[in-house]
């Protein structure tokens, strides 16, 4: 009887096709994973390091615990993730610390993020990479096409004032040159 049945065939059509879209996690999710590591007071990126187990990290309303190696990850919905600047909380041995990360790509489906805690509870961000590309070092490279291009503007308003001024002793020049002729 309910094989027969239209409405039943649609509900279970519906019901699977929608067990099927909401299972597992999707294609579309951004992946958050890095690592914290602990130092003494010396600057937070010399010296010895020490992964911090058992740290929870924070964003964008997902969270996830560090490993005996000082990993963690959590996955986010790329509805969820818009690129931008994201706020991290890092809690570890009763303590809380959050920092701003800005300038991330919102076409990114991977951040990495590795934290660095000092003994104050001082909290570091020793590398941030989008796609496995350093989001740091492609900061660094724009600024240097700008230095670039800002030398090469330069560069050529030195080579035009200077034409500039060769063609003006040309002229002195030339003026002088006649004047002489016409004295002679």
């Amino acid at each position: 009887m309910f094989r027969d049945n239209k409405f039943f065939k649609a509900v279970f059509i519906v019901g699977a096709l929608g067990l099927v879209a909401c299972g597992g996690s999707s294609d579309d999710d951004v992946e958050f994973k890095g690592t914290v590591q602990t130092v003494g007071d010396q600057s937070a990126f010399f010296g010895p390091k020490v992964a911090v187990a058992d740290a929870q990290v924070c964003a964008l309303s997902q969270c996830s615990f560090t490993d005996i190696n000082g990993n963690w990850n959590f996955n986010v919905g790329d509805d969820t993730y818009q690129g931008g600047t994201v706020v991290f909380t890092v809690a570890y041995a009763g303590a809380e610390a959050a920092t701003e990360i800005s300038g991330l790509d919102d076409k990114s489906d991977e951040v990495i993020v590795d934290f660095i805690i000092q003994d104050d509870g001082t909290l570091f961000v020793a590398s941030v990479r989008e796609n496995d590309f350093d989001t740091i070092a492609d900061e660094i490279n724009e600024i240097g096409e700008e230095v670039e291009d800002e030398a090469d503007s330069a560069e050529d308003s030195i080579d035009e004032e200077a034409d500039s001024a060769e063609d003006s002793i040309d002229e002195e020049a030339d003026s002088a040159e006649d004047s002489i002729e016409e004295e002679l």
